[in-house]
Formats: C-alpha cells, sequence, structure tokens
C-alpha cells in the first residue's frame, strides 16, 4: 500500500541557495476580528511566543506579509490580461528551514502545544486558510531588499521599528554563504532572538517609523517641556517671589497687595498653561489608543494628564479659602484693624507652603509623561 504521506523529493545538488523548505500560510482571520486586531494579535502577542521556538528547532527565517483591504486595492493598478485575479487572504506566512521533521518537532513541543494551539484559534480561520510547501530559490543577480521587521525583533536599544538589509552581490559576493556582522549597536542578547537566514547578510539597521511625528515625539515632548515649565514657575512663586515680599515689604497693606498683583499675573498664565498640558497629553493617548499599532503607552500619556491638571481642583478644595481671605484683607486696604504685618506674613507664608504643595502636581505629571514616552 502506497504510504500516505507524500515523499519529499531530494534537495537538489550542487546549488546552497536551494537547500531550504519555504512553509507558506495563506491565511484569514477569524470572523468578526478587524484587520488592525489581527495583525496586532500576530505581530505583538503570537509572534513573541514562537520566535523562541524557532531558533530552537532551527528555523532559518519568518516573515509575515499583511494583505489589507487598502493593499489590495492597489492592485487595481496592476491589473491586465495576465494578472486579474485577486487574492482575497489576509496575511501569507514564510517559514524557511532545511527539513520537514524540524518543524514537526517545533509542533510536537509540549510548549508550542500548551501555548500556541490554542492561540491561534483567537486570531486565525483554521478552517480555510490554505497552506503549502516549497523550495526557496534565490537569484544571484545583484540586488538590495527591505524587509521591516516591525515589531518582531527589536534589535536595537532604541526599540524603533528595524529594517533588515539582505544584501547579494553587492559587494562580489555571489556565493550566499557569508554571514555579516551584526550592527555595533545592537546587543548580543538581542541579536541572539534574530531568527535569520544563514545564506543571508545581514546588516540591520535602525529606522524611525515616518508616522511617528506629532504623536510619537513632537506632542508628548511639547507636554513635557510645558509641564515642567508650569512647575518650575509655580515653585518660583513660593521660594523666591514670596520670600522677597516677606524682607521688603513693611506694611500689612502693601504686602497684601503686592501678594494680590502677583497672584493676578500668575492667575492669567499658570492655569491655561496646565490646560494646554493635559491636551497635548490626551491628544497623544488618544492617537496611541486608536493607532493600528495598539501603541500601550497611551495609558501613561493620559495619567500624566490628568495628575498635572490635579492642581486646579486642589486649588478649589484646599486653598480657595485663604484666597479669599487674603484678597478680602486686601479690598480693605488702611482700613485691615488689628492686623499687624507679622499676621499678614504669616498668613502669606500659608499660602506659600500649599502653593509650593501645588507645583508638585505638574511636576509628578512630566515625570509621568517622561516616562510614558522614551520607557521601554
Amino acid at each position: 500500500m502506497a504510504s500516505a504521506a507524500a515523499e519529499i523529493p531530494a534537495r537538489p545538488s550542487g546549488d546552497p541557495t536551494s537547500q531550504f523548505l519555504v512553509l507558506t500560510i495563506c491565511g484569514y482571520r477569524r470572523p468578526g476580528m478587524s484587520e488592525e486586531d489581527y495583525r496586532h494579535h500576530m505581530t505583538q502577542v503570537s509572534a513573541p511566543m514562537t520566535k523562541g521556538l524557532m531558533v530552537k528547532y532551527g528555523v532559518k527565517s519568518w516573515r509575515m506579509i499583511h494583505n489589507t483591504a487598502e493593499t489590495r486595492a492597489l492592485m487595481t493598478r496592476l491589473f491586465d490580461h495576465q494578472m486579474a485575479n485577486l487574492a482575497d487572504f489576509d496575511c501569507f506566512s514564510q517559514v524557511v528551514f532545511k527539513s520537514v521533521d524540524d518543524y514537526k518537532r517545533m509542533k510536537d513541543d509540549p510548549w508550542y502545544k500548551q501555548h500556541l494551539v490554542g492561540d491561534h484559534e483567537k486570531f486565525a480561520d483554521t478552517k480555510r486558510s490554505m497552506m503549502t510547501i516549497g523550495r526557496l530559490t534565490k537569484f544571484k543577480y545583484p540586488f538590495v531588499i527591505i524587509m521591516p521587521l516591525k515589531s518582531l525583533h527589536p534589535l536595537c536599544d532604541n526599540g524603533r521599528e528595524t529594517f533588515t538589509m539582505l544584501r547579494r552581490a553587492s559587494e562580489g559576493d555571489t556565493s550566499g554563504a557569508g554571514l555579516g556582522r551584526l550592527d555595533e549597536r545592537c546587543t548580543k542578547r538581542q541579536a541572539a532572538d534574530v531568527v535569520h537566514h544563514p545564506s543571508l547578510n545581514h546588516q540591520p539597521t535602525a529606522q524611525p517609523q515616518h508616522g511617528q511625528t506629532m504623536t510619537s515625539v513632537a506632542a508628548p515632548v511639547t507636554a513635557l517641556v510645558t509641564g515642567s515649565f508650569l512647575s518650575g514657575c509655580m515653585t518660583a512663586l513660593s521660594l523666591v517671589a514670596v520670600p522677597v515680599l516677606l524682607d521688603s515689604t513693611p506694611s500689612a497693606p502693601q504686602l497684601f497687595h503686592a501678594w494680590a498683583r502677583m497672584y493676578h499675573y500668575g492667575h492669567q498664565v499658570l492655569p491655561t498653561m496646565a490646560v494646554g498640558t493635559l491636551g497635548l497629553y490626551s491628544y497623544t493617548a488618544a492617537k496611541g489608543y486608536y493607532s493600528s499599532s495598539k501603541n500601550r503607552k497611551w495609558k501613561g500619556h493620559a495619567l500624566a494628564g490628568v495628575v498635572t491638571v490635579l492642581m486646579l481642583p486642589f486649588t478649589w478644595l484646599v486653598m480657595v479659602p485663604t484666597n479669599n481671605e487674603l484678597f478680602r484683607l486686601e479690598a480693605l486696604g488702611e482700613g485691615i484693624g488689628n492686623v499687624d504685618l507679622g499676621d499678614a506674613r504669616a498668613l502669606v507664608r500659608v499660602w506659600s507652603w500649599m502653593h509650593l504643595a501645588r507645583s508638585v502636581f505638574p511636576l509628578a505629571g512630566a515625570v509621568l509623561g517622561a516616562v510614558a514616552t522614551f520607557g521601554g
């Protein structure tokens, strides 16, 4: 009786570029799942769990090609009498290895069965997805391919999107057998996580994502600057301006008047800066929450904005009684009665300490914003 399993053809001899098998999976996403959630789960959840096993069992490379409605629409520019049928798969996943047995051993691994078998059901329509195995052929003509390995292998310390340059014959090398050095900016531990093809010359180079303009750089950095400046201005009033008033004002009415003018000019600027800082953090958090990459830092930016603007309810709940008393005494002028200079200084000092405590909120917001923006 013939074996049910198809016999694997012998590898071609004498051609080192044709010695690898490629498993191509033409996948459909789970019904009801959006394209963004599908891609996020594959790249941010499933891939990090899978890549370690692939290294363990000798997989040479792995790539995903997400076939979205947006990219499929580009095919209308290429259709002709030879290219007329549009594939509706949601993703193409290609795994390169030397032996089917290596891939089978990976699937038989207890960790794979425990964590990945069930995970596939969370994002893939396993009933409709299709797959096949072919042999890899690489052409020896000079070329440079740039493959974005977005979010899969954080090669470099800055954690940005990594581009791997696959160079063939650019320096006269036509054997395809050499392994280039990884970028010196990459640590050895990070480089060990890379699943690479041994016949390709890798030179990873970190590049910034062009979409990361207002959201990932300008808005949160501007919020950091305004929040820090706000805290500095507020602190300066308590630590510099108030001591000058206490030392240089000879009478209680003059002290109350000087304090009221200081409060007037501060009130014109500082609350507006707090609300503006909140707006910048809110913008950054909203863009992160609704972005296709599902930026998980949005919570940190949202918290930074809320903490910054807490100075306003602190004012209303804690400081308003003292403020009102100071304004009342300032309005009385010379008719403040038995309130002497010592009593006036004591009241202004109480306000100064409360104002200093209020200054902590934008400072804490700036710290939280810095962690969310620059933290890992």
